[in-house]
């Protein structure tokens, strides 16, 4: 599952001109907005925009986090809006209904990636969390973080460099009976990815090859999204979910732990864990629980 962070977003884009300048291909930045960049089209540029709170990153040729995207010129896009503070008190360990988290919690959760999913969002994530092996509101918090995080909010359910490039050479297909005219990128809550997991995943969950030979109701539905990350979680995190670095070693280790590329996200994801931990009434953790260890 470990993938980069654009395998955890989609990322829309708009077409907002042309400029004068011939080309034979690829991508270039554009010097006056770290949001806009040039795609090579037809050979002339034509601009684009990147999805919203993202950069455009000239080195690696998509759009990322500002953090890491790198650019330092231009008008960079305006921040993604602050949380809503939480001031209510600690809540129950169960909501009303006898969820681990409420609607309400669940909400809060996504706003603070600006995100307002429907509600059968929500629905899926509580009918996951038994099949994740979940049965404490701390751990059921971990999971739904980092799913939050995945997905900015539940905007994104699909692999955002995917949704603009071919990634066939970055996905091929295994051995694992994957089909040669689909592409195993990330999708769901968790960001499924390689044919191999789609088959295991789909086995395990339904017993048939269905996530294989449609892998994209895996991002078109929530129910299947939330299964998906389910078995992830229970096959490859729930082991090791005592502390959030555990978990995010498990998910992302390879370049979130370990000296990766995207070793600054590992901060702002433990950040963003505390903004989800406040949300669902729970007190945040010293900082050593999200140091990355199995």
């Amino acid at each position: 599952m470990a993938n980069f962070i654009l395998v955890t977003l989609i990322s829309l884009y708009c077409v907002s001109g042309s400029v004068a300048e011939s080309c034979s291909g690829g991508y270039k930045g554009d010097p006056a907005n770290c949001s806009k960049y040039y795609q090579c089209v037809n050979g002339n540029y034509v601009s684009m925009s990147c999805g919203a709170g993202l950069n455009w990153n000239s080195k690696a040729s998509y759009c990322d986090w500002p953090a890491t995207a790198g650019c330092t010129t231009g008008t960079a896009p305006a921040p993604a809006p602050a949380p809503v503070p939480v001031t209510a008190a600690p809540q129950p360990a169960t909501s009303s209904s006898g969820a681990l988290i409420s609607q309400a919690q669940f909400q809060c959760a996504a706003q603070t990636k600006a995100g307002n999913p429907a509600s059968s969002y929500y629905t899926g994530f509580i009918s996951s969390l038994p099949k994740a092996l979940i049965t404490d509101k701390t751990e059921a918090a971990k999971f739904l973080a980092h799913a939050t995080w995945e997905t900015v909010g539940f905007q994104y359910t699909k692999e955002v460099y995917c949704q603009t490039n071919d990634c066939r050479a970055a996905y091929p297909v295994g051995s694992a009976g994957g089909r040669a005219d689909k592409v195993y990128y990330g999708r769901g809550m968790l960001q499924l990815t390689w044919d191999y997991n789609y088959a295991a995943a789909s086995k395990d969950l339904y017993g048939d090859d269905r996530l294989i030979q449609n892998p994209e109701q895996v991002a078109d539905n929530p129910a299947i999204g939330w299964d998906t990350a389910a078995w992830f979680w229970k096959t490859n995190v729930h082991a090791n979910s005592g502390t959030f670095g555990g978990t995010l070693k498990a998910i992302n280790g390879a370049l979130e732990c370990d000296g990766g590329s995207h070793a600054e996200n590992r901060i702002l994801r433990f950040n963003h864990y505390k903004q989800v931990l406040q949300c669902l009434g729970l007190s945040a953790p010293a900082d050593s629980d999200g140091y990355c260890h199995a």
